[in-house]
């Protein structure tokens, strides 16, 4: 509405308002408005005046909605980094590109996006934003990006002094993170990958000696490994050993020096280790090291999604110098982003779809010229997802009409207890800055983290990944800091699958199907607490296994069918034990009865024989005939009955 509209406006309401004046007001003009207060304005004035108002206000939005349309919203791509190869920051580049294309580059009724990249990927990324902050001075400036933890540290001031909000950041380590209205991650922080590794190494690994690498003076893994150790200690582990070495990123560290942190490293022989360095050349010193020692030749890799982007050359590289062959399961990988081909999920359908329709493009085509380049290398697939993931959040943030107030009302809009449904995969709550009586009631305050899950994948041998069973991690959208979250000790428990025994081996699966449906599943809490892994094993041999599992790997309980051999075994808790043959309770304290005891069975059926009467028989098959026939006599006596005949078999006794 123009200056001259509403002036117009203004002046006819306030005519009606005079004219329609009581009593009241003639006292408050002090007899000025005495030819407004006689006059009485006709029906259809004020309808005409009515009309007047509704086409301007009708007026307003379609000069809003012209201006919304003719708009454009730039958006400065940042998502590339010197020291990572080209192609991941293509495919993050690729990823947003899908989806900027699947809807045309247009959001928020017909306002267009124009993407601003660098001239070339050798341009400095901070000068490159710095330069085209300045220039893009009037109406909305958006970045996708940056790529890096050193990167993002240095926009900040930047993003800060012209209001510029960076949409999901690729960074690796906690440094950056924490409460800044200009950063908007859409991924899980670096303590939640931790979590994630963590969980798993306790919960289906099952290991007993777990080690931490991480390198020091970079920002880079210190913070994580403090909040390791105390989610270990919280549940009474500790790590068996830590390899931290002081580290650069243009530089390896002395030979001598890293030696020395390596010997004390592998002499404790860690049977897994988590892998929290920046992708630089001690940590893959530190890979190569893994596969020549034989104390660790075969210790379970669990490296942080940073780690990916050098992992796949690195420890082909390693194999090939070690002369070792590939072990299925060695490495494993905690990601921010489910796997370009898990179609578990309906988002990556839709993913697919869109990228293969760009892949299809002659620009799309000049990046990577396979239109199922995703599908095939799975760690350049992850980097498109991402990129993808981006332009579908900040395609939804710019629907509203906010942004077109200016970008303070753009940047306050983003945290308006914003929420973002990608189809299947959930990004937020996201936050501002709220009081403590609105955070006690749900709020979701000072906030700008909306990852909430932490996808976990296993390396095979021809570099692609496999996604695996009980490893993905579920973070509470409410606690916007991982570092808040509290880790349970697990109940790792095994259910034997006994092969040399066909009713043996469907009492287990039938059981099997049972517990596993109350295993932990990735939420986190107190409900993520009971894990049930099957083992395949033989009534003869499973005492044994049994005492070797319980050695080499955490082990608190075990369920299913179980031996008289088996129940010896010290150490481990029996939870309703199902013997092949009846067994009188012992009053073991480490054997739990749910189901009703022989002695309880024996109970209970004299309880019933009394109510029929007549001559009673026994043939018992059992290694504990005569106490076992005792106890049934005296259940007997208690209803004042007595066994006619008794006959005492044993186990492989025929009739």
């Amino acid at each position: 509405m123009d200056t001259h509209t509403k002036k117009m406006a203004q002046t006819m309401v306030a005519l009606v308002v005079s004219g329609s004046a009581d009593a009241g007001v003639s006292h408050r003009c002090m007899g000025r408005c005495r030819v407004l207060n006689s006059y009485k304005p006709p029906l259809y004035f004020a309808r005409l005046l009515m009309f007047f108002l509704l086409s301007l206000i009708a007026t307003s939005y379609v000069r809003l909605a012209g201006a919304q349309g003719n708009s454009t919203i730039k958006v400065l791509s940042l998502l590339y980094h010197p020291m990572v190869p080209k192609s991941f920051g293509n495919a993050l580049y690729c990823g947003f590109s899908a989806s900027m294309a699947a809807r045309n580059y247009t959001v928020s009724a017909g306002a267009k996006i124009q993407v601003i990249t660098p001239p070339s990927t050798d341009e400095p990324v901070i000068e490159f934003l710095n330069k085209t902050a300045h220039k893009h001075r009037d109406g909305l400036l958006v970045v996708v990006g940056p790529f890096g933890d050193s990167n993002v540290i240095e926009a900040i001031p930047i993003l800060r002094r012209h209001r510029i909000v960076a949409f999901s950041p690729y960074t690796g380590s906690g440094a950056v993170r924490g409460w800044n209205p200009n950063l908007y991650f859409l991924t899980a922080d670096p303590t939640g990958e931790v979590i994630a590794l963590i969980r798993y190494s306790l919960t289906q690994l099952r290991v007993k000696r777990l080690g931490f690498m991480y390198l020091k003076g970079l920002d880079f893994g210190d913070k994580e490994y403090v909040k390791a150790v105390s989610l270990m200690s919280q549940m009474g582990f500790q790590f068996s050993s830590v390899f931290a070495l002081n580290s650069s990123l243009r530089q390896q560290a002395n030979n001598s020096h890293f030696d020395e942190t390596w010997e004390v490293f592998a002499a404790s022989r860690p049977q897994a280790v988590i892998v929290f360095g920046a992708p630089i050349l001690d940590t893959m010193k530190f890979l190569v090291a893994i596969l020549k020692d034989n104390r660790t030749s075969k210790t379970i890799l669990l490296a942080s999604s940073t780690v990916q982007i050098i992992i796949v050359a690195v420890w082909r590289e390693a194999l090939n110098s070690a002369g070792a062959k590939f072990v299925p399961g060695q490495v494993v990988i905690a990601g921010n982003t489910p796997l370009a081909k898990n179609e578990k999920y309906k988002a990556m359908y839709r993913f697919q779809r869109d990228m293969r329709a760009y892949l299809s493009t002659d620009e799309g085509a000049s990046f990577f010229n396979d239109t199922e380049h995703f599908m095939h290398d799975d760690i350049s697939g992850v980097f498109m997802v991402h990129g993808w993931l981006a332009g579908e959040v900040l395609s939804r943030a710019l629907r509203g009409r906010e942004w077109m107030m200016g970008r303070r009302a753009f940047m306050y809009s983003l945290y308006d207890q914003r929420r973002y449904v990608i189809d299947d995969l959930v990004f937020g709550d996201f936050g501002g800055v709220c009081g403590a009586t609105a955070e006690s009631q749900g709020a979701v305050c000072r906030c700008n983290q909306g990852g909430n899950t932490v996808f976990v994948k296993e390396l095979m041998a021809d570099g692609r990944m496999k996604i695996v069973d009980g490893g993905d991690v579920i973070l509470q959208a409410s606690n916007c800091d991982s570092r808040k979250v509290v880790l349970y000790a697990p109940f790792d428990s095994i259910i034997f699958y006994m092969k040399d025994d066909s009713v043996a081996l469907n009492a287990g699966k039938a059981l099997y199907s049972g517990a596993s449906s109350l295993s932990g599943n990735g939420r986190l809490g107190s409900g993520d607490r009971l894990f049930v892994h099957p083992i395949n094993g033989t009534l003869v041999g499973a005492a044994g296994q049994l005492q070797l599992e319980r050695e080499v790997k955490l082990l608190a309980g075990v369920f299913g069918v179980v031996s008289d051999e088996m129940l010896a075994v010290p150490g481990v808790v029996f939870i309703d034990p199902l013997t092949m043959v009846p067994r009188l309770n012992r009053g073991q304290r480490n054997v739990i009865h749910l189901s009703p005891t022989v002695e309880q069975q024996f109970f209970v059926l004299s309880m019933y024989l009394e109510t029929i009467g007549g001559r009673l028989h026994a043939v018992l098959r059992t290694n504990e005939g005569d106490e076992m026939l005792e106890i049934l006599e005296k259940s007997l006596v208690s209803f004042g009955m007595s066994l006619t005949s008794a006959t005492v078999l044993g186990v492989d006794t025929p009739l």
